[in-house]
């Protein structure tokens, strides 16, 4: 469940609960060093909190201390739990919501337009109709969230777990989607006109009437149609699959408009 006192803090307003965020993480950035970095930490601490390293520092150094940081950082931040809130229609423009978790929240309709959603958790989280236009949400994880009808033009999903995520008839249109898992994803009469999906995982993706035209579909496999009306690892152009077709590295873009695929099932990707 969700903690109350971080759900008031957001119902106050996308500013109030930016400014408690940034302090929430510059208490962490302003704590003791780790005490496993040794005594020459010690001296390096604020120079790292400021993110200017000294330069006489070897990589290795710098390397070695960055991780530690960022692991004292993970273990002590107060990550935001919004888990299952009902914050369906608010007003979120531009909101800071790195790492929160919103697992089973209630976002339908809510206005996410720029948001940061970076690294969030939004599993089974109800999404649908949410403007999330332009929006960060990379490497979030949105595993049987309901994206339908939303809105997510050149949002920034690169990276994102959208495993059997509902993204029917949703706008994805200019959309990173590089490397994001959308195993399973029911991307039914979704737009995905000039979206990003080169190394993204597609297998067993619907792709009813989905709009592919201009999307970048590079390291694809190849496809063809099978006598249930699905593809098995395939071309998907207006209408038809194109048979024993492949998408080889040199075929960047899929000129598709629209792409049809009846209950595309892209395997092998």
């Amino acid at each position: 469940m969700a903690n109350d006192e971080h759900v008031a803090l957001l119902k106050k307003g996308v500013e109030a609960w930016n400014a408690w965020h940034e302090e929430n993480r510059a208490a962490v950035r302003g704590g003791p060093p780790p005490a496993n970095l040794g005594p020459e930490a010690m001296e390096i601490w604020d120079a790292f909190q400021r993110g200017a390293p000294p330069a006489n520092l070897s990589p290795e150094a710098v390397e070695k201390i960055w991780s530690a940081f960022a692991d004292y950082a993970k273990n002590h931040e107060n990550a935001p739990d919004l888990s299952e809130a009902n914050l369906s229609g608010m007003a979120l423009s531009g909101a800071d919501l790195r790492k929160a978790n919103l697992s089973g929240a209630n976002l339908r309709g809510a206005d996410l337009r720029k948001a940061n959603l970076s690294g969030a958790n939004l599993s089974g989280a109800n999404l649908s109709g949410a403007a999330l236009n332009v929006a960060e949400l990379s490497t979030a994880d949105l595993r049987e969230a309901d994206l339908s009808h939303a809105t997510l033009i050149r949002a920034n999903l690169s990276g994102a777990n959208l495993l059997r995520a509902d993204l029917r008839r949703a706008d994805l249109s200019g959309a990173h989607l590089g490397g994001a898992d959308l195993r399973a994803a029911d991307l039914r009469a979704a737009d995905l006109g000039g979206a990003n999906l080169s190394r993204a995982g597609l297998n067993g993706a619907f792709l009813w009437e989905a709009n592919l035209s201009e999307a970048d579909l590079s390291r694809r496999a190849s496809a063809r149609r099978t006598s249930a009306g699905r593809t098995s690892a395939g071309r998907i152009s207006a209408g038809r699959t194109s048979s024993r077709s492949s998408w080889s590295s040199r075929t960047s873009r899929a000129r598709t408009s629209p792409a049809v695929a009846s209950m595309a099932c892209l395997r092998g990707v």
